[in-house]
């Protein structure tokens, strides 16, 4: 449907662009009040210029509004164009420099200093992208799209809150601005504040319902809330307005995955991991571990450490992986990377189940020991330290541990257990 639609547009776009045509060389604007000088903006190349970025020509653009430029070196507009064309193609250093022309015709122009700031935080100076959002405002005080993107800007700072005054700003002057409720959704989330975020993704679906990054935004915010159910529908909206979006894909899967609805999840995620999705790994190795695919579980989580080696999770799935397979040494090693990266009390855990599977009493008391050291009110570590002291002969030692365990958890049953076989063995 969107494809149609753009299809019209050119064709519609390339019938103007005839017209001009035609008046500019058959009608004698002599005749008339209209000069062609002011009609065409002293040159139809601009608007050949504007029609060709229209089309996604822009190279095509670029030719025509240097010849614009040449004709009248004076056209801030050209300039500002090119410096579009060139920012969409990625030259940022030479969007900047026309941007700057443009100005140097035209110090008034606002919406060149917004877009040259935009340039300038593209490429991490955020210091120059400040100056000229400022001087967007100052020279336009209802420049809303500059207001925005200082939000952009602080909240890249993680300054969410001085964010969300700048996207409130923005919407001041425009109520109907998609973009600034949809960044002031993400900012709001990432300060916990999931209704404001939801109430923001809704304003700007509702002013416009073809905003995909919305529906994914709200998506992602009823992820949070776990209401699958919501963002399920969420994330296939999104797909369908946007069918090459790998992120929604990704985060359907991951739903589909936490509802145990494997043979889904997995489409999802295989169709994202094709295109080397850092994330699509790492949610596929989860899939391959629950269902038990080892060897495939340790493959993706490969993939996914090679790519980003600092998430001490997918360290522990991979040691989770390699125990299934009775790789314990392996998974040893990786549980040893995760503590480097954060010490948490699972991989304690996890070391400790390996050192029970080695008959290891003394690494399991000190793993133990280590989980307890995190949570003094995990029973079963205490549970586990006293069963290993029982082997090793500290009967005493063990009694304590299985104190302690019962104390936490009345109703511990193998802390329970282990203490009347204790006690009987002591009679």
């Amino acid at each position: 449907m969107n494809n149609s639609k753009n299809d019209v547009l050119k064709y519609f776009g390339l019938f103007l662009l005839i017209i001009f045509i035609i008046l500019f060389n058959f009608v004698d604007f002599s005749k008339i009040k209209i000069k062609a000088d002011n009609l065409f903006d002293n040159n139809i190349n601009y608007y050949i210029g504007l029609f060709k970025s229209n089309i996604g020509d822009e190279y095509g653009a670029l030719n025509s509004y240097s010849a614009a430029i040449k004709q009248n070196p004076d056209n801030a507009k050209a300039y500002f164009e090119r410096a579009a064309s060139k920012e969409r193609l990625k030259d940022y250093n030479g969007a900047i420099s026309d941007y700057k022309k443009a100005l140097e015709i035209n110090p008034n122009y606002s919406q060149a200093y917004n877009y040259l700031g935009y340039c300038y935080y593209t490429i991490n100076d955020d210091e120059n992208a400040l100056l000229n959002y400022n001087m967007a405002i100052k020279v336009n005080p209802k420049c809303y799209q500059a207001y925005n993107n200082i939000g952009i800007l602080k909240a890249s700072q993680k300054d969410y809150k001085t964010a969300i005054e700048y996207y409130t700003k923005s919407l001041n002057i425009n109520p109907k601005h998609t973009k600034a409720y949809n960044n002031r959704g993400i900012s709001r989330r990432e300060l916990s504040d999931l209704e404001g975020a939801l109430s923001d993704f809704n304003l700007a679906i509702k002013y416009d319902p073809y905003n995909y990054h919305a529906y994914f935004n709200r998506g992602v915010t009823n992820e949070l809330k776990n209401d699958y159910k919501s963002a399920l529908d969420d994330f296939t909206k999104t797909i369908r307005l946007k069918p090459n979006y790998t992120e929604a894909y990704n985060h359907r899967g991951n739903i589909y995955l936490k509802l145990k609805l494997y043979d889904d999840a997995r489409k999802d995620l295989d169709k994202v991991a094709n295109n080397n999705n850092v994330m699509a790994y790492y949610n596929r190795g989860i899939l391959e571990y629950k269902q038990k695919n080892y060897q495939k579980s340790i493959e993706n989580f490969t993939n996914y450490i090679q790519l980003f080696p600092h998430n001490d999770s997918a360290y522990i799935y991979r040691g989770l992986a390699k125990t299934g397979i009775k790789d314990y040494k392996g998974a040893m090693e990786d549980y040893d990377e995760a503590v480097k990266i954060k010490p948490t009390e699972t991989v304690y855990i996890n070391r400790c189940y390996i050192k029970t599977v080695l008959k290891d009493p003394k690494g399991v008391i000190e793993e133990c020991g280590k989980v307890a050291q995190i949570n003094p009110n995990n029973a079963t570590a205490y549970n586990d330290i006293g069963y290993s002291k029982q082997l090793l002969g500290d009967y005493k030692g063990a009694m304590e541990n299985y104190e302690k365990a019962l104390k936490i958890d009345p109703n511990h049953r193998k802390a329970n257990e282990n203490k009347i076989i204790l006690q009987r063995m002591l009679k």
